[in-house]
């Protein structure tokens, strides 16, 4: 674990500063379009698939290169580096998604009465308004689906957490494996 921190710290930063730049951009066009629902989920669709990519670039390159130093012995295979690395890289969005899960259960009525008029406790209303608010625009890729789909399931923010940490999983073995040869030719022709 501490070699994949070591050897993975690079990746972790470049996972987080992908999600915050998406994120940012996710969050301009969703207030731009609250109104247009339709455009808004064609944006938020845009916007997830840009980040999958950007996460399979870096989380492949970093498997090309693991594949090498095991290779050459510097290096112990382990083939859920990626999962591990995008699992530290989404630690933020994890504990929102727990935060918000139990502060949406300790209401009484389960949020189905708005907010201001639950007799529930304190601090579990403020506990879900400001996590709710906080993981919006930590995960604003997402807003369109959560906003049109799933506005009242704190549940969907376990969800979505999915396909980052699988895409992560994913492209790490590609990497290390050398699969898809399509990525491998546009990384050897950008470094000649």
């Amino acid at each position: 674990m501490k070699q994949i921190l070591k050897n993975g710290g690079n990746i972790i930063l470049k996972l987080v500063v992908s999600q915050i730049g998406i994120a940012i951009f996710a969050f301009f066009y969703s207030f731009a379009f609250k109104e247009k629902p339709n455009i808004m989920l064609i944006l938020c669709a845009f916007a997830v698939l840009l980040y999958m990519f950007l996460i399979f670039i870096h989380l492949w390159e970093h498997g090309a290169k693991d594949r090498i130093k095991v290779d050459g012995g510097r290096l112990k295979k382990n083939i859920f580096t990626g999962l591990i690395l995008s699992l530290i890289a989404n630690s933020v969005n994890i504990i929102l998604a727990i935060l918000i899960n139990v502060a949406y259960l300790s209401i009484e009525g389960h949020g189905v009465l708005p907010l201001n008029q639950l007799s529930s406790p304190d601090w579990a209303i403020g506990l879900y308004n400001v996590t709710n608010s906080i993981a919006r625009i930590v995960e604003s890729m997402y807003l369109g689906f959560i906003a049109v789909y799933f506005n009242e399931a704190p549940y969907i923010f376990f969800i979505i957490i999915i396909p980052a940490l699988t895409v992560s999983f994913l492209a790490y073995y590609c990497g290390f494996n050398n699969k898809l040869p399509g990525v491998r030719k546009i990384f050897m022709e950008k470094k000649k």
